[in-house]
């Protein structure tokens, strides 16, 4: 049987001691502090930022999307489109580690193996929106 204390360090059950906001984002956090206090928070993990860097550097992301913006016009809607699209194309089309790979079969069979939820923290180029996701970053499996 699966167990929150059996997942892999590379994921984070929810009802876990609460982590840093650098390490799980604002809304992971908030959720990990409800589910210790006893609110209603539904089975789930978090994958930590150190996980989705070590993601970005294994498969040489930074060096890929810093070309794509290179030469780019960020005020040609059409150019920021495609480039968005290449930059989302990079991220789908690189492997995930073995290691990681293996966590999240696990975390997932701990949810039941059902459809799930998945949620991207994303990035603004505004600074008072740095921090903050975008609707179209939300998927369900």
């Amino acid at each position: 049987m699966i167990t929150p204390a059996s997942l892999p360090q590379a994921l984070l059950p929810l009802a876990a001691s609460p982590a840093p906001l650098e390490q799980v984002g604002g809304k992971g956090a908030n959720l990990m502090r409800l589910a210790n206090a006893g609110f209603p928070v539904p089975n789930g993990f978090l994958i930590p930022t150190d996980a989705y860097r070590q993601f970005v550097k294994q498969n040489d992301l930074n060096a890929k999307i810093q070309n794509t913006l290179r030469d780019l016009d960020f005020s040609n809607p059409k150019e920021l489109a495609a480039a968005s699209a290449e930059i989302r194309t990079r991220f789908a089309d690189a492997p995930l580690s073995s290691t990681l790979s293996a966590a999240l079969k696990l975390g997932w069979r701990w949810l039941g193996a059902r459809p799930v939820a998945v949620r991207s923290p994303g990035h603004h180029p505004a600074p008072r929106w740095a921090a903050r996701a975008c609707g179209w970053q939300h998927r369900h499996y």
